[in-house]
């Protein structure tokens, strides 16, 4: 599998919308499966999903302060992703387990 660090402008970019940022969830969804795939677990695409899980804490923790109407609709994107990249990361541990070893 293939990791690229950095992003580049493509079709896979995500939108930015109200932060400015956003994960690349739909790379690190194809990761999963690639991995999945494979059969075996992909310890650099859940070390990414929980680097993005720490930042979408932080900006949860930043967002909640703010006396602002656009906050409520950063905190909901905020809590998809990170229920998206939760699920990221369960799809790659379980990549690596057969049923065999449950």
């Amino acid at each position: 599998m293939q990791h690229t660090v950095l992003s580049t402008p493509q079709a896979d970019a995500p939108s930015v919308g109200l932060l400015g940022w956003a994960p690349q969830i739909d790379r690190l969804r194809r990761e999963a499966a690639e991995a999945r795939r494979l059969g075996r677990a992909d310890p650099w695409t859940i070390a990414e999903a929980e680097c993005w899980i720490e930042l979408v804490d932080a900006e949860l923790v930043a967002q909640r302060r703010l006396d602002d109407p656009d906050a409520v609709a950063a905190i909901r994107q905020l809590v998809s992703w990170r229920a998206e990249l939760l699920e990221v990361i369960r799809r790659v541990r379980s990549a690596g387990i057969s049923p065999a070893s449950n």
